[in-house]
This record gives structure tokens, C-alpha cells and sequence, in this order.
């Protein structure tokens, strides 16, 4: 439903109690947006490298801050 819109959600794990955050890619004119991209660690980027399909990242946005995004 949500890639109707041009949205795609992605879920990484978190070794918290809280155990995952929800990201999204957002499609935009001229490539795509992050929104709350994750740990930086190597599972995320990895993870990140798989979601992307070679799409071009413009943005990446932060909507509020914690350390899991």
C-alpha cells in the first residue's frame, strides 16, 4: 500500500529492547530520500546496499533523533 505512494518501508533489527526502527525510502523527482536510515553499522549499510537496488539517494532525513536512527 504504502509503494502506491511512492514509499517503501524498511525494517532493520536493533540490539535494544526496542529490537527494530522503521525506515523508508521516499521516491522524489530526482532520485530518493532516506527517512531515519539506521544504525551505522555494517549490517545496516549492507542492508541498505540490498534495499536500494541501485536507486540514487539525494536526501537523507532525520525526523527526531535516538541513537538507533
Amino acid at each position: 500500500m504504502l509503494e502506491e505512494y511512492g514509499l517503501i518501508l524498511v525494517r532493520h533489527p536493533l540490539p535494544f529492547k526496542v529490537n527494530h526502527v522503521n525506515s523508508f525510502l521516499a521516491e522524489g523527482k530526482n532520485g530518493w530520500k532516506i527517512i531515519d536510515a539506521g544504525l551505522h553499522n555494517e549490517d545496516i549499510k549492507n542492508r541498505w546496499e540490498q534495499e536500494l537496488h541501485g536507486r540514487t539517494v539525494t536526501d537523507i532525513i532525520v525526523t527526531h533523533y535516538h541513537p538507533d536512527h
